[in-house]
């Protein structure tokens, strides 16, 4: 299937294109990045730090730096919104503790058939040591391929690759309790 009959299925864009547009100094293209990874963003960034408000800030900081940069010199524009989150939550955890009270949205209301599961879905993945959980954020609800995970986190895919296989033997283990 072409890329080009998959756009006109999905009735969006592709990322490639939108950078294009970006490129050429069409901002509107800024636009549709921030209405497709907003919430992506604030998802990894909320499970990072607990924190609603700081989740949100660094959602907002990360689509100014994306402003900020030279699109001449992006070439993944998801992988560079999470490398961005990414440093600016370290930087804030650097600056102060995080809270470890909430546990991570995994799903919306609408998406989630039975609350105490969430809730164990939740509280399983916030048990996890915060690389692993990291991971999982970032492969299931970023939607990024190992190849991006490992790059962002600065380690070899395969320790990506191994770190997210623990996370769901261990999430099972802790389900299955």
């Amino acid at each position: 299937m072409s890329a080009g009959f998959t756009e006109q299925i999905q009735g969006q864009e592709t990322d490639e294109r939108l950078l294009d547009r970006y490129r050429r100094g069409e901002l509107s293209a800024v636009g549709e990045f921030y209405r497709r990874y907003c919430r992506p963003v604030y998802l990894y960034a909320f499970s990072l730090t607990r924190d609603p408000a700081q989740a949100e800030d660094v959602v907002q900081q990360t689509f100014v730096r994306l402003l900020q940069r030279d699109p001449a010199g992006i070439s993944s524009v998801r992988g560079l919104l999470f490398t961005i989150a990414r440093n600016l939550v370290r930087d804030d955890l650097r600056r102060a503790a995080a809270s470890k009270s909430a546990y991570p949205i995994l799903e919306s209301a609408a998406d989630a058939p039975d609350p105490d599961r969430l809730e164990a879905l939740s509280r399983a993945l916030n048990g996890l040591p915060d690389d692993q959980r990291e991971v999982v954020i970032l492969r299931i609800y970023a939607g990024l391929p190992f190849a991006d995970i490992a790059a962002i986190m600065g380690v070899p895919e395969a320790t990506a690759k191994s770190r997210y296989r623990y996370a769901l033997e261990r999430m099972e283990e802790d389900l299955e309790r």
